[in-house]
């Protein structure tokens, strides 16, 4: 027994350890540590190129480690639902949960044994950035209170979206289901309500409840503190006094940290209360469960059951089966692009989460429009109003397109395992369908999986260019840049997908690609999207914004053009080279 917890934490300490890609997470992970403390020291020498006194040494050393906390938290919410939401579901596909259930272990035993042994490598990502804290002190000492601030913080961060992923994973078919909605539910939970907050402002009548519900998780929202870390470090260096810049700041970090504790701990006893009501009954010749949480299942399932909760789920509007057309001469690509998603993704393509966003684009569009239109058809004008409105286009089309490409990279890394766990690929193989007609389809079905967000970028595109804040120019560049990249992510997830064994690790590895090596794209995305004013004068001497190149288009728009070439050469070679692979794969020459 092993810190109490059982066999269990003993048998995935051992198994986890001897897995290969823990090693080379690890050493990305100091890499990118290396690489931000590098950051740091080359802003250093540009600000002080002689050298500086004992005071700019401290100021340095705070805020290069609250930059440092940054990026760890940073590396930790992309890297725990990776580690942690696989865990009960991993074993529920391999058919191998059962045989923990029918043992003497505790339904404890088993979700904190397997909880545990994931936590002490994420242990060891935070001990990989002890060194750098060490070197940062020897620059004159960090203040033991922003210390205790960021471990403490991140402790309790770290806590919160373990526990939600471990009670996801509970609930997940297969690890692929459950990484995917863990990852979207904590970029709701980091990116909504910031995004939220101007608009729920605002909102009257029945919508007016959103806007507590809004700062509530702003309250828990650890980016929004770190914001003020870093903003702690600059007023401390002005000699501003904390109490006066930040007040209140010690009493809702505490709050924040309390919060997300209790969040995860209530997750994980979720997660412990339900495994075997949830799993104890998924195979042939098990009791039947008539503990708490079957009543407690059946009370709700009475509930979804009555008249007024009837009436909306089986209302035409959110249930009603999209028509479809006849499967052609194209039937992989008919597949890939009609065929619904399975397990828990299914409620992303559903009819009320679509209304949902489709209300709050609008609401977004006519918050930033309103001021617009009031010029339009009144009788004074702004250049400001344009601005400001090219502005916010700009953020959503950015916000968009990395949403875009993160749910086409989710598609894509699934579609070649997708086939082998579904048990389809053999019947797939005695197909007339060729490997190219194939690997096609799989990259188009891809792409048309953000058909939505497609539509969305679309609208906001077109609302800029009637109302005069959005060039048609920048717009057809910004498009380009979107559709190269969408094929360039759909070419690589594939690839991939038909070389690893599993979903999970096809995931891993194409989220890795998306995150390290595509470039500066999403800038290249906002900083095409130029005003009139802007694309009418590309060749002015001053700058009219950061990343746009329409103030210095000769430079800017052939490092655009090459970085985009490369897109398009690497999508293609990938494409070859998943084709390749699979007529391989087939025997055929």
């Amino acid at each position: 027994m092993v810190f109490g917890l059982g066999p269990v934490l003993r048998y995935e300490l051992i198994t986890t350890a001897r897995r290969g890609r823990y090693y080379l997470l690890r050493a990305v992970y100091g890499l990118f540590l290396l690489w931000s403390l590098a950051g740091q020291f080359h802003a250093w020498e540009q600000r002080h190129p002689r050298g500086g006194t004992i005071q700019d040494l401290y100021w340095f050393a705070e805020s290069a480690f609250v930059q440092f906390a940054g990026a760890q938290g940073l590396a930790l919410l992309l890297l725990v639902p990776a580690l942690v939401a696989g865990v009960i579901a991993d074993d529920y596909q391999r058919r191998t949960l059962h045989y923990l259930l029918a043992s003497r272990l505790s339904s404890a035993e088993i979700v904190l044994g397997k909880l545990g042994a994931r936590l002490v490598h994420v242990g060891t990502f935070v001990a990989l950035g002890l060194p750098v804290v060490c070197l940062l002190g020897l620059y004159g000492g960090l203040n033991p209170q922003t210390v205790l601030w960021v471990y403490l913080g991140t402790f309790a961060m770290v806590l919160c979206v373990a526990g939600g992923s471990v009670f996801i994973s509970t609930l997940a078919r297969r690890p692929r289901d459950a990484i995917l909605v863990s990852y979207g539910l904590e970029a709701i939970w980091l990116l909504g309500p910031p995004l939220v907050a101007p608009i729920a402002e605002n909102l009257e009548g029945p919508l007016k409840g959103i806007g507590p519900i809004v700062d509530a998780m702003i309250v828990t929202n650890p980016m929004n503190f770190w914001g003020e870390l870093a903003g702690i470090s600059s007023y401390y260096r002005s000699g501003w006094p904390f109490a006066w810049a930040f007040p209140g700041f010690e009493s809702r970090f505490f709050w924040m940290v309390v919060t997300q504790a209790v969040i995860g701990l209530l997750f994980l006893g979720l997660a412990i209360a339900g495994l075997r009501p949830l799993r104890g009954s998924s195979w042939p010749g098990a009791r039947p469960q008539t503990g708490w949480w079957t009543r407690l299942s059946g009370v709700a399932q009475g509930l979804a059951q009555t008249r007024a909760a009837t009436s909306i789920a089986q209302n035409p509007l959110l249930v009603t089966p999209s028509a479809r057309p006849p499967c052609g001469d194209a039937p992989m690509l008919w597949k890939e692009r009609y065929a619904r998603m399975t397990g828990s993704l299914s409620w992303l393509s559903s009819r009320g989460v679509i209304l949902f966003f489709s209300v709050f684009l609008g609401c977004f569009l006519f918050d930033v429009a309103y001021p617009a239109l009031s010029e339009l058809f009144g009788t004074s004008h702004s250049h400001g109003t344009q601005t400001a409105m090219n502005s916010a286009l700009r953020q959503a089309s950015v916000a968009l397109s990395v949403l875009g490409m993160l749910a086409i990279a989710a598609s894509s890394a699934v579609t070649m395992t997708g086939e082998r766990e579904q048990d389809t690929w053999i019947s797939l193989a005695t197909t007339l369908l060729s490997p190219g007609e194939i690997i096609w389809a799989k990259q188009v079905g891809a792409v048309w999986s953000a058909w939505r967000i497609g539509l969305a970028l679309l609208v906001v595109w077109a609302t800029g260019i009637l109302l005069g804040a959005l060039h048609p120019t920048g717009v057809l560049v910004s498009a380009t840049i979107v559709g190269l990249v969408a094929w360039f992510l759909a070419a690589v997830g594939v690839f991939v997908s038909g070389r690893v064994r599993n979903s999970t690790r096809s995931l891993a590895w194409t989220f890795l690609i998306l995150i390290l090596g595509l470039g500066n794209w999403p800038w290249m995305v906002g900083g095409s999207l130029g005003t009139y004013r802007e694309v009418a004068t590309p060749w002015s001497n001053h700058k009219l914004g950061v990343g746009n190149p329409w103030s210095e288009p000769a430079n800017a728009l052939i490092v655009w053009a090459v970085e985009l070439a490369l897109y398009a050469a690497a999508a293609g070679l990938l494409t070859w080279g998943s084709i390749r692979r699979l007529r391989a794969t087939w025997g055929e020459s």
